[in-house]
């Protein structure tokens, strides 16, 4: 379990850097739901799945510096680290998406007088 414990701990480390804004995280060209930061002799990628038939899982791949797939954690709703992951994946999104800047702005708008909209 020695793999488990690291990408755990790399998970958490991802974690607090972005949340301090210390991470350059870049969204994936071909799916959306995916972002990766690149290291010099490597790549971290998260990813989450909303299948309609199972369970939600995030899924964490480590590449080599050949873009080669070199392990891939795969954490379901409700198992261990599955906080972790979530809560990683939604400070990247907000990082990657701005959404918290759009909610904002929006509860700005609703809040003041007069016309919304342009």
């Amino acid at each position: 379990m020695v793999f488990y414990e690291y990408a755990i701990e790399i998970i958490e480390g991802l974690l607090r850097k972005t949340r301090q804004d210390q991470v350059k995280w870049l969204a994936s060209e071909t799916a959306s739901d995916t972002f990766f930061v690149r290291f010099p002799k490597s790549r971290v990628e998260i990813d989450f799945c909303s299948p309609s038939a199972s369970a939600d899982f995030d899924l964490v791949t480590y590449y080599n510096k050949y873009n080669v797939e070199v392990k891939t954690l795969r954490v379901e709703e409700e198992e261990g680290g599955w906080q972790t992951l979530q809560e990683l994946f939604d400070e990247v999104s907000r990082v990657m998406l701005e959404w918290d800047k759009v909610l904002k702005e929006l509860k700005h708008a609703v809040q003041v007088p007069g016309l919304i909209g342009s």
